[in-house]
């Protein structure tokens, strides 16, 4: 996938921008209003280190759909989805140590990696789940070794990894769904939209819930 291909995957309002019966539309979602009506405000966060690594494989896989990392992973596409104003389902949500609510307990920290908006992907560093306003205030990082390897293997198939090189990391792909395609014109059913690149409170492989 080249440079030019990723930029022309760029959200854009559709025509008329409808309202959608689960969702806001394309207008709501960019205004980015919270709960008490207004906009939110990206809480101020520091880099995380960078993490090296050698080589990336396929998280383990789990019998069990509603546990470990894959599950995880799940949830976390569901809370992006439904904070950005993309659909609004009920979900359970929990608090880490620094007070910031992630889709489960596992999680410390999980960032956004645009593919988006240059040629040069990059990631939110955000110690909140990222929305497209709070992406807007965010300061933006290089993709360390780990993460780059984390995209090239997406862009290949894969839908989450890990390195057993640093076991509390992951990284997962966000691909385009039926209702993506309304703004994301350009892209189709299955395309690499995204990525979340997780820090971990215990080791991949020993992810329960």
């Amino acid at each position: 996938m080249n440079p030019g291909n990723r930029i022309t995957r760029r959200p854009r309002r559709p025509a008329g921008d409808p309202k959608r019966k689960y969702a806001l539309n394309y207008a709501g979602v960019v205004q980015g209003l919270g709960s008490e009506g207004k906009p939110r405000k990206a809480k101020p966060a520091e880099a995380m280190p960078a993490t090296a690594c050698r080589s990336v494989e396929p998280v383990p896989k789990r019998i069990e759909r509603i546990s470990g990392p894959g599950w995880v992973h799940e949830l976390t596409l569901n809370q992006f989805e439904n904070e950005s104003g993309f659909g609004f389902t009920r979900m359970l949500v929990f608090e880490n140590k620094r007070g910031i609510a992630y889709s489960s307990k596992a999680i410390d920290r999980v960032e956004l990696v645009s593919l988006l908006t240059d040629a040069q992907s990059s990631v939110y560093v955000l110690d909140q789940m990222a929305t497209p306003p709070l992406t807007r205030q965010a300061k933006r990082r290089p993709l360390d070794e780990f993460g780059t390897r984390g995209l090239e293997a997406v862009r290949k198939g894969d839908e989450l990894v890990w390195t057993r090189e640093a076991p509390k990391r992951m990284f997962g792909a966000i691909r385009a769904k039926a209702d993506c395609l309304d703004c994301h014109s350009k892209a189709k059913e299955g395309d690499l939209l995204g990525a979340f690149t997780y820090y971990l409170e215990v080791r991949v492989d020993q992810i329960e819930r």
